[in-house]
């Protein structure tokens, strides 16, 4: 019988795993994982990974890998768009972009995982910016408010 631990192996016992936050996982994985709202999200499929332990985004990840759905490009792009005309909505409709949580209940039952939204901070320093320089373009041109579909 081994007497009391030492404060190293104290240390060492600890899963020092359950103190990353997705934040953290999603730093090691910066192109392929991204962090919102505290929930790992992988930028290809858009699913929710656990981030504690880290073998799991590591399989989930050469999962995608090995069954050739990695077109991240593609699919980054979509994501944009989705943001985009998500905030496009948002705008068109009155609706504060600080609102936009609200509707995570909504697109979480009839999205795929949830269909994740950005918190409002970075649409308005992403998204934002894009949809005005639209608005100027459209209001030159002649057309209505935020046209774009």
């Amino acid at each position: 019988n081994r007497g009391p631990k030492s404060n190293r192996e104290e240390l060492m016992s600890e899963h020092l795993a359950t103190r990353i936050t997705a934040r953290d996982r999603a730093r090691e994985f910066p192109v392929e994982l991204y962090e919102d709202g505290g929930v790992l999200f992988c930028k290809v499929c858009q699913h929710s990974n656990d981030y504690i332990r880290g073998q799991t985004a590591v399989a989930h990840l050469r999962t995608l890998q090995n069954n050739n759905r990695s077109n991240t490009d593609i699919l980054t792009s979509e994501r944009k768009e989705f943001t985009l005309d998500f905030t496009r909505t948002l705008i068109k409709a009155d609706i504060p972009v600080e609102k936009g949580p609200k509707f995570s209940t909504f697109l979480k039952k009839h999205c795929k995982q949830g269909g994740s939204t950005p918190a409002p901070y970075y649409q308005r320093s992403e998204y934002l910016p894009e949809l005005y320089s639209q608005y100027e373009g459209d209001a030159v041109e002649g057309k209505g408010y935020l046209s774009h579909p």
